[in-house]
């Protein structure tokens, strides 16, 4: 039935083609007429994916994904790396999947290293912990907007998180559509601390707004994709 409605839809031309046996023409000419809709259909699913996991990509966690940072205020173009950040494994801790970052800060003597498991829920919650910690922080909100606030308690401290969308400047270099994480501990003084988030990169920049200092990304592998700037 499919075959025969198609063929009474195309041209009386085409028709004479195919009732007269010539079905390889007949072929030829359905597929003319449909692989361009076919490859239509296709980048239309393409971009589909693109948009479920266009959020998540503020925070690439894939095994072998690393950023490299400088201090905010380095002179002359001399600026040495002052923290290595990667993705180094994943496991299942109480369930859930995590992957763990690995940071590593050069020091007179041994270097200091930090070691975070990081999960993302499927609303876009970024959740943190630590083995020398009980429960979970959570200072991201993948999918939040601009203006979004919440309140989260992490061991005995109450935390507070205020979303601000901005583009950021790197070396000349701009990135629109960074999402600032402002992180605030009501029982702490002079802690106050702005995460950046940029899309397709992660972490871009961190700043103590107490002591106004911090770091911004020098260069990363994401995915594979080295990004320098």
């Amino acid at each position: 039935m499919l075959l025969y409605n198609l063929l009474h839809a195309l041209p009386t031309s085409c028709r004479y083609f195919v009732s007269n046996g010539k079905l390889l023409t007949f072929m030829r000419y359905f597929l003319i007429l449909c692989l361009p809709l076919f490859m239509l259909i296709m980048d239309s699913c393409d971009r589909d994916d693109d948009v479920l996991v266009g959020d998540n990509s503020y925070l690439p966690l894939e095994i072998g994904n690393y950023w490299d940072f400088v201090a905010i205020g380095g002179v002359g173009g001399q600026q040495s790396i002052v923290e290595h950040r990667e993705v180094m494994g994943k496991t299942f801790l109480s369930g859930h999947e995590y992957f763990l970052m690995v940071s590593e800060r050069p020091t007179a003597g041994d270097p200091f290293i930090d070691s975070v498991y990081y999960r993302v829920a499927d609303n876009g919650y970024v959740y943190t912990y630590r083995t020398n910690f009980p429960g979970e922080a959570q200072d991201f909100r993948l999918n939040g907007k601009d203006g979004d606030e919440w309140t989260y308690t992490y061991v005995d401290w109450e935390t507070n998180i205020k979303l601000t969308a901005s583009s950021l400047d790197i070396n000349s270099n701009t990135i629109s559509n960074c999402k600032n994480f402002y992180r605030d501990v009501r029982q702490w003084a002079d802690e106050e601390y702005t995460i950046t988030l940029a899309p397709d990169v992660g972490f871009v920049k961190e700043f103590s707004n107490a002591w106004g200092g911090g770091q911004v990304l020098k260069s990363a592998r994401i995915g594979g994709r080295l990004v320098n700037f």
